[in-house]
């Protein structure tokens, strides 16, 4: 089944949607999903515990599109990603 990338050029939403699979439910452990929005890179980073996240400073080009706790889709990113701009 093809993605609908609302016609962006996303790269990297495979390898993001498959990270996202390792997560047990009611663990602490999350993936906050990014993306750049000049070179439409997606990837994510795994965080442990409710207060900690990540911040890329002083570059507004990367967007945090999701903080995800299980598994979450190809399409699920792309319609974060279109949701966020």
């Amino acid at each position: 089944m093809a993605v609908n990338t609302h016609g962006l050029k996303l790269h990297g939403i495979k390898m993001a949607s498959k990270l996202t699979c390792n997560e047990k439910p009611y663990s602490n452990w999350h993936h906050m999903v990014f993306m750049d929005t000049d070179s439409w890179e997606v990837w994510t980073r795994q965080v442990y515990g409710t207060n900690n996240w990540v911040v890329y400073p002083n570059d507004d080009k990367i967007v945090c599109i999701a903080d995800v706790q299980y598994h979450t889709t190809m399409q699920d990113i792309a319609d974060a990603a279109y949701d966020s701009l």
